[in-house]
């Protein structure tokens, strides 16, 4: 009984365990959604949404901010100037805009 056991047991081993795998299927495979938060264009800009990745660059970020009566930003934060005039304040991680000044 033993002998038969212990045959069973190596034969287990040496067969290996089945690969048990779902098939794939083309239609399964991961949605990806896309969240567009940046309605800029002919709709100015609002807060809460994205500024446009061409505007976080540094020759659009103004450091003179004090010259244009803008409060200093917090660390993390920076003052952008868009085409049409207008102060945003945006983290500079995530580019949401947190306050819009316009120029007066």
């Amino acid at each position: 009984m033993k002998a038969f056991i212990g045959a069973a047991l190596a034969l287990g081993l040496l067969a290996g365990t089945p690969v048990v795998a779902q098939p794939y299927h083309h239609h399964h495979r991961p949605v990806v959604v896309a969240h567009h938060t940046t309605r800029y264009v002919g709709e100015g800009w609002r807060q809460g949404w994205r500024v446009p990745g061409h505007y976080r660059v540094n020759t659009y970020y103004v450091t003179d901010w004090g010259v244009h009566r803008l409060h200093r930003p917090a660390p993390g934060y920076v003052w952008v100037r868009n085409d049409d005039g207008q102060y945003v304040l945006m983290g500079t991680r995530t580019g949401i805009i947190y306050e819009i000044v316009n120029p007066r």
